[in-house]
């Protein structure tokens, strides 16, 4: 027989463009361990239904969302950790996924680091999945028969997004809750030939969703 084949997107390589996605090795996230009550569940029962934990699966470094929604004592909108959700509409060379994380502290934050190889005007755009008004189920079954699960809408805020490098320091607003899926223009910036990182933050609370981010160069200088 022949062998499985999967249909993915394919396009030349471009040395006027640079892509850093959430699998790349340019991504980081920062994270806490802060943990708070959740309200969705009172700890009696918890202690009712069982709350035995299993160990939580990873993908590339981060626990994999679906797995931690199944998880009782692991629930992602009471954890200041990220977590990586596999999206069809999310950003992918192979897999399309995106970080998230769903409770900010002063530490969160996620960075998208690349090394720009033409000093000149490059435009910066953020890549955003389908994710506005999305609906989160989280559930549990403590034994056969038994089904606990309860949901929980998105809420998104504006971010912070901080363009650094040796030269430039910049900041740029963006309204998460009003973007549409794709890329999504983030304005033209003067940088040098060399490292460049592009930071994702929120202030105003709500989930903090990191994809990719993309260059292009506009014009070199002179």
């Amino acid at each position: 027989s022949l062998p499985y084949a999967t249909k993915i997107e394919w396009s030349p390589y471009d040395a006027n463009t640079i892509i850093v996605d959430d699998l790349d090795d340019g991504f980081t996230s920062v994270d806490s361990e802060v943990t708070v009550d959740s309200d969705y569940l009172p700890k009696w029962l918890t202690l009712f239904v069982g709350s035995t934990d299993t160990p939580l699966e990873f993908d590339t470094g981060l626990p994999q969302l679906s797995h931690a929604m199944t998880n009782l004592s692991s629930d992602p909108f009471s954890s200041a950790r990220w977590f990586r959700e596999i999206d069809p509409t999310s950003h992918g060379k192979y897999r399309h996924t995106h970080a998230i994380t769903f409770l900010q502290t002063d530490l969160t934050e996620a960075k998208f680091e690349a090394t720009i190889p033409t000093s000149g005007s490059w435009r910066l755009e953020l890549h955003w999945p389908a994710i506005v008004d999305r609906t989160y189920r989280m559930s549990h079954s403590p034994n056969a028969g038994t089904i606990i699960s309860w949901s929980r809408p998105i809420y998104l805020r504006e971010y912070l997004i901080n363009v650094e490098s040796e030269e430039v320091q910049t900041s740029v607003d963006f309204d998460a809750q009003q973007a549409p899926n794709g890329w999504n223009d983030l304005g033209v910036h003067q940088l040098e030939e060399g490292p460049v990182r592009v930071a994702l933050a929120t202030s105003e609370g709500g989930a903090l969703v990191a994809d990719a981010v993309k260059w292009t160069l506009v014009e070199e200088s002179n």
